[in-house]
């Protein structure tokens, strides 16, 4: 009986304890919840601002056309902002240079040797930023001043070798659009090529030009280009936009070859264009845009070519057979020897006596 009573004792006594302690926690204040941190937004990597000035049309299907392909490619692969200026006309952009450096471009492309005298009185102003103006013979040591000399050297002697293998008369010309030394530097490049594709086919030849004094003016072109023709030329190599269409024309009518400028133009006049000197600009905006973000771009002259794909001849198409096999084997033979620099073909800046 004893045993029992002291059991209940026990047990009054624990239901006593849990009693007290519900009484307890239940005074207690309920514990916070433990917060639940807001999430920092990662920043938008801004994306590098690249401006191209375009003196022309951007429907010349040559020199304003090819950079405005190129920028529109590189925009998609390159993962840049771009902003198109075009029609600009060929000198007095300062407005424009300073107008894309304000808003945070840091590279800028001035599409002519006209906007050199711009980029140098506005690029001392923007340090941060880069001015690039194909063919500028003068930088004044300026640090973000860029000179691309147009890659179309290697292609203009191509074209010649092409020339020579398929001219009746025995005549070839080159027009271009200014007579300055990268220009006059193509077109030696195309006589050079011409006199080698004659020795190789064991017969003379004779290599004219002509300056048009202009760029954009077609109707200029093809006046110019038909007195080349009536001097007896029947294959001419054309620099220059407008005037290039011009030049086509003035083939076309008379039955003569038309090399094209720039951009593959064979669609223009297949009968008539025997292939086309090509730049591919794109390669030189990811070389830029490479040199950019490595922090590696610097102000002077940075040289393209054949050998890294900006500058090639367009195929013959249909008129491949036209152009004797010796000669295709010296164009491939030259094309090889200059990617293995096993071969250069001179650049000559300065006007000779033809």
């Amino acid at each position: 009986m004893a045993q029992k009573a002291g059991l209940i004792a026990v047990a009054v006594i624990v239901i006593v304890i849990i009693a007290a302690a519900a009484v307890y926690l239940a005074s207690q204040p309920a514990p916070s919840p433990t917060p639940t941190p807001t999430p920092t937004p990662t920043p938008t990597p801004t994306k590098l601002k690249v401006a191209f000035m375009l003196p022309g049309s951007i429907t010349d299907s040559g020199w304003n056309a090819a950079m405005y392909i190129a920028a529109q490619e590189a925009a998609k692969e390159l993962d840049i902002e771009i902003d198109v200026s075009h029609g600009l006309g060929q000198v007095g952009v300062d407005p424009t240079f300073r107008s894309y450096a304000e808003r945070g471009y840091k590279i800028i492309f001035g599409h002519t040797i006209g906007y050199q005298d711009s980029a140098l009185r506005v690029a001392p102003d923007y340090k941060n930023t880069y001015f690039i103006v194909p063919d500028a013979w003068m930088l004044d040591n300026l640090p973000n001043m860029i000179s691309i000399p147009t890659p179309i050297i290697e292609g203009a002697y191509l074209a010649g070798l092409a020339a020579a293998g398929v001219t009746k008369t025995g005549v070839v010309g080159a027009m271009d659009g200014q007579k300055y030394p990268r220009m006059l530097a193509v077109t030696e490049a195309f006589k050079a090529g011409a006199e080698r594709g004659a020795q190789i086919l064991g017969k003379q030849i004779k290599v004219i030009r002509d300056f048009v004094g202009v760029w954009d003016d077609v109707t200029a072109g093809r006046e110019k280009a038909l007195a080349l023709i009536d001097a007896g030329a029947d294959v001419l190599l054309f620099r220059g936009d407008g005037i290039t269409l011009g030049g086509i024309q003035a083939c076309s009518l008379r039955g003569v070859w038309a090399i094209g400028d720039m951009t593959d133009q064979n669609a223009l006049a297949p009968k008539t264009i025997l292939t086309s000197n090509i730049t591919n600009w794109k390669v030189v905006i990811e070389k830029i845009v490479d040199l950019y973000r490595k922090g590696q771009l610097k102000g002077g002259f940075i040289e393209f070519g054949l050998a890294d794909g900006a500058n090639d001849i367009a195929p013959f198409y249909e008129d491949e057979n036209l152009v004797p096999k010796v000669i295709r084997d010296e164009i491939n033979k030259v094309r090889a020897d200059v990617k293995a620099g096993t071969f250069k073909i001179p650049i000559i800046l300065e006007e000779r006596a033809w």
